[in-house]
């Protein structure tokens, strides 16, 4: 029993991490679009995309790559 408590709060905080790590990357990705006095726009996204190597499965999508395409909730 006591195994499967550390398994599971090991795995959780896997989870954290990650989700931190990606709200991190898209809140720095919306300061280097948003508040620079050249917006980079999709170059800035586009990056993102990469740096999570997510770009081939959101390719599939067909859809443009713009803010209010990759945070969207559904």
């Amino acid at each position: 029993m006591l195994s499967r408590t550390a398994s599971s709060l090991y795995w959780l905080g896997r989870y954290v991490e990650r989700a931190d790590f990606l709200a991190r990357l898209v809140e720095a990705t919306v300061r280097l679009d948003v508040l620079s006095p050249r917006p980079a726009g999709q170059a800035a996204w586009a990056s993102a995309l990469a740096v999570t190597e997510t770009e081939a499965a959101f390719a599939a999508e067909g859809t443009d790559i713009e803010f209010r395409e990759l945070v969207s909730v559904p």
